[in-house]
């Protein structure tokens, strides 16, 4: 193992990921496991950015893009020179091709220690969907890194017989801090954070809602329901028709950065995410809310029963399925206490994502070792 101990000199680590701006999505969690290694690890650190999208030649097209990807190679291998470890952190269709391009160069050429974390839930659909010659190639190269991470345990199940070097390191998060807690106020407060998109089920949700606020408005609950993110084109019209209040209760807001939308969930009595995004994970707002002690819907959808167990830290309904949505909605709108129940247990359940339980697992799988303490 590589020591990280007080009289030793500082590990050299290539950090290869998404680094801000933009501060949101992966590069969050990222600039989380930055923070932590520098905080906790005698390690000297070498970042390159991987957000191939935001280089200045990706206006130039394809061509621009092939470039940009050349760059990022070619500044990983330069950097790797002065590094044993390197850590390989991206999206699922960066490492299937530029990941495995330096998996390859790195491991096989260079003889260095690779690590590569996949961030989200979805890579063993991708790698199940290449063409049987890239898959094969894939295969061939991300078998050759130390360890292949992958977030959540049922992309790891559906890859067992494709890959040996598997492990498993869920998403982590370094805001937790507790809330206020739900309270007996008449108004209850429901919220959405993410993508304003089709497949985050903001249309199941704008459907189920008026009619669970209906029924509410009866047994002398008020609700009300705002969401928080940036629209989509096919979810404009949605958009327009909340601002002409078609939706009575219902307010869209702009997203916030990351450093206030926290601040902004903690004013909420429920958080829903109705999705069935295919690249769904360990989405860091349902943990996040969690933390904060605030009970959360969601759908049986991919990993998400991972982090959220139905009637024990939240409510799980169908995908795409408007009438549980409706009843989950109504049921918690209706029930302090179980809202209570929900968010206490949620709180433990989010503990297991802290970074400080989270991340030594994937500095020991690159074979760091924590500074000594007296």
């Amino acid at each position: 193992m590589i020591a990280g101990t007080l009289d030793q000199q500082p590990v050299k680590v290539l950090l290869l990921g998404p680094c801000p701006p933009p501060d949101h999505g992966t590069s969050v969690p990222f600039g989380h496991l930055v923070r932590f290694l520098q905080d906790h690890y005698r390690v000297r650190l070498s970042i390159v950015n991987s957000h191939v999208s935001g280089s200045p030649l990706r206006k130039a097209g394809a061509l621009g893009a092939v470039w940009s990807a050349i760059a990022v190679v070619l500044r990983t291998i330069s950097q790797a020179l002065r590094c044993p470890v390197c850590l390989l952190y991206g999206s699922q269709a960066f490492i299937a091709t530029i990941g495995s391009v330096l998996t390859l160069l790195l491991r096989s050429v260079m003889r260095k220690k690779v690590v590569v974390y996949v961030p989200g839930g979805e890579f063993d659909v991708y790698f199940s969907r290449l063409p049987a010659p890239l898959r094969r190639l894939v295969r061939w190269t991300l078998s050759r890194a130390d360890a292949l991470v992958l977030q959540t345990r049922l992309s790891a199940e559906n890859l067992a017989g494709s890959f040996s070097n598997l492990r498993v390191v869920s998403n982590w998060m370094d805001t937790l801090q507790s809330g206020p807690g739900t309270t007996e106020d008449p108004t209850v407060r429901f919220v959405f954070m993410g993508e304003i998109r089709r497949e985050k089920g903001v249309g199941e949700l704008l459907a189920a809602f008026p009619r669970a606020r209906q029924q509410m408005w009866r047994e002398g609950w008020e609700i009300t329901l705002d969401l928080y993110g940036a629209p989509r084109e096919e979810t404009a019209e949605a958009l327009d028709r909340i601002a002409a209040g078609w939706y009575p209760g219902v307010r869209y807001h702009p997203p916030v950065p990351h450093d206030r939308y926290v601040r902004e969930l903690a004013q909420y009595d429920v958080l829903i995410l109705p999705t069935y995004m295919p690249s769904e994970g360990h989405p860091g707002v349902l943990i996040e809310a969690q933390a904060l002690g605030i009970p959360v819907i969601a759908t049986r959808w991919r990993s998400l029963p991972e982090v959220v167990e139905d009637g024990v830290n939240g409510i799980l309904c169908d995908p795409r399925d408007t009438e549980s949505l409706r009843i989950a909605i109504e049921t918690l709108a209706s029930d302090p206490d179980l809202r209570r129940r929900l968010g206490r247990s949620g709180q433990t359940t989010a503990g297991a994502f802290r970074v400080e339980r989270v991340l030594p697992e994937l500095a020991g799988l690159c074979g760091l070792a924590p500074l000594a303490t007296e």
